[in-house]
């Protein structure tokens, strides 16, 4: 399903793993199958701080899954506050739609 390391320590909030990895050279952009990416699950996690070293490594904020959610959906969807407020810092289009 092209999981990568990298996503999974985001999706578990493990920040030092992911710097480690992507110092070792991860790619941010990485996409499963259904087209979710590290930043996707750090933002469906509230992880900010793993959101924040993501983006500033080139991830895009508003790369969307197979059904149009982008991680500005999912921080929505869980409450994530700050997270929200991370990802409109770095432009996220808050008129995206759900396919």
């Amino acid at each position: 399903d092209y999981t990568t390391p990298l996503i999974l320590a985001a999706a578990g909030g493990h920040t030092a793993c992911v710097i480690e990895l992507l110092e070792q050279g991860a790619d941010p952009n990485a996409r499963r199958v259904t087209g979710t990416t590290a930043l996707f699950f750090a933002a469906q996690g509230g992880y900010v701080d793993v959101a924040r070293i993501l983006l500033k490594a080139g991830a895009p904020v508003d790369c969307s899954s197979v059904d149009g959610g982008t991680p500005l959906f999912v921080a929505c969807q869980g409450g994530h506050e700050a997270m929200v407020g991370e990802l409109l810092s770095h432009g996220a289009n808050v008129h995206a739609c759900m396919k």
